[in-house]
């Protein structure tokens, strides 16, 4: 019989020391765990403890309990890798957890509490009463301050989004209003009325080059080609002429929205003859005299600009806060933190949706297996970001960093704007709030234990001899 009492707590022992292994382990992937789960692991422990062990031989194991939490706490204090930060209904359910265990304990010590030492009893009472209840205090603390420094940096994500978005708005309408105003230049509708074989050499296509040359010299970074294109979408001037290679361009949707609406059009990005960087268009129909319709003028800007723009905002919200561009099919128009990303989906894309990108150009000119990162958690956020325009998730792939994210919308496009920055530097106040809790608990801990220790040596010699009062 004693030596089936022994191999059973010797089983106690190795299970309690493996729970504890996992614990350290746990305690390198999240931060801010140490507390939630040392008390976790301390009432898991006790449990199996009271359970299984006499009342009599209880103390060494509960000494080995407590000194084992408090080596999960000072890991997780003094752990210096990147760590995500654990879910608030994990949180909750393990604390839910702790308090049905701790019942359990405080239960079966009850029964036979009388039968414990005086030193065993002591450090129980001392433990439910001070060690306890300050980790659960410090938990609440630690949660509502969690939650208003989370609403104050959603609003500021939020801002840094919007403000992304009106930059992207305000470049997409000045183009809008550019060639506006171009199209509406005395000489440009001349051009078409002259007879198509009189058109070359004349003096009034001699005027019209001109005119595409210094449009697109006003911004010769980021603009590729201006053209004239007649009713029929055959590119009858262009500058420079060798960056338009396909001349016939009806069924391209700068050309037909362009006489469909009368308006200044914005494309989508595209990549042209397997561009490698991507382009979008602006086209505006150019009107004689009489408001007649006679042809369109598109110009072909760099997809690049708005990876400048996106730039600009790079720590907007603090250190390690940027933004990204996403287009209607969640393709990275631009990324303020990996530029490997750019032009990339992010997530797989079905077959029948890739042909229809690839007809109207639309799809990247790279490898099937690199055109799109495993990001799907990223495009699921995105598809219901207009009711939840705040989520956590990953930006960057084949990174398990946890980003809080807040989106906003460019209303000249259907193109998103997300501002990410890593939840755990945002809220590293409250891992340093944390850590001094932590620190005094640990205190106390420590304390509890020297009191516990000297406490025979303070009773009175009767209570010595009987092992308690």
């Amino acid at each position: 019989m004693q030596n089936d009492i022994g191999k059973k707590e010797l089983i106690v022992v190795g299970v309690i020391i493996s729970l504890y292994v996992v614990g350290a382990v746990f305690v390198t992937q999240f931060e801010q765990a140490g507390m939630v789960l040392s008390m976790m692991l301390l009432a898991i422990s006790l449990a199996l403890t009271v359970w299984f062990v006499p009342p009599t031989q209880f103390l060494p194991y509960f000494l080995l309990v407590v000194v084992l939490s408090m080596g999960v706490m000072v890991e997780d204090f003094y752990w210096l890798g990147e760590r995500d930060i654990l879910n608030d209904a994990i949180v909750d359910g393990i604390w839910v957890g702790i308090g049905g265990l701790l019942l359990f304990v405080i239960y079966v010590v009850g029964r036979t509490f009388i039968r414990y030492p005086f030193q065993t009893q002591l450090l129980l009472l001392l433990l439910l009463v001070a060690v306890v209840p300050m980790g659960l205090l410090s938990e609440w603390q630690n949660r509502f301050a969690r939650e208003r420094l989370l609403a104050a940096h959603n609003e500021a994500l939020n801002a840094a989004s919007v403000q992304m978005a009106l930059s992207i708005d305000e470049f997409l309408r000045s183009q809008t209003l550019d060639i506006r105003a171009e199209t509406g230049l005395l000489g440009l509708a001349d051009y078409f009325l002259l007879p198509v074989g009189e058109r070359v050499g004349s003096v009034q296509e001699a005027y019209v080059a001109n005119l595409l040359k210094v449009f697109r010299d006003k911004d010769p970074l980021h603009i590729r080609s201006y053209a004239v294109l007649d009713l029929n979408g055959q590119v009858i001037l262009a500058y420079p002429e060798t960056a338009v290679p396909e001349r016939n361009l009806v069924g391209t949707d700068y050309f037909l929205e362009a006489l469909t609406s009368s308006q200044p059009y914005i494309s989508s990005v595209q990549f042209p003859s397997q561009a490698p960087v991507g382009f979008f268009y602006v086209s505006q129909v150019i009107k004689n005299g009489r408001g007649e319709v006679v042809g369109v003028l598109r110009s072909e800007y760099n997809a690049s600009v708005f990876q400048e723009i996106i730039s600009q905002g790079t720590g907007l919200v603090g250190a390690g806060s940027f933004g990204a561009l996403y287009d209607d099919n969640y393709l990275h128009l631009a990324h303020g933190e990996d530029r490997g990303v750019i032009y990339r989906f992010v997530e797989p894309i079905g077959a029948e949706r890739m042909s229809s990108l690839q007809a109207t150009k639309r799809w990247p000119s790279l490898p099937e297996a690199t055109v799109s990162v495993d990001l799907v958690d990223l495009a699921t956020k995105l598809d219901i970001a207009y009711q939840e325009p705040y989520f956590v998730t990953q930006a960057v792939p084949d990174d398990d960093l946890l980003m809080q994210a807040a989106v906003s919308f460019v209303a000249e496009k259907p193109w998103s704007v997300v501002f990410y920055q890593s939840q755990a530097r945002f809220l590293a106040p409250i891992e340093a709030q944390s850590q001094s809790v932590v620190l005094i608990i640990l205190a106390t801990a420590v304390v509890v234990l020297l009191l516990a220790g000297g406490a025979p040596k303070l009773m009175p010699l009767s209570w010595q001899e009987k092992g308690g009062p």
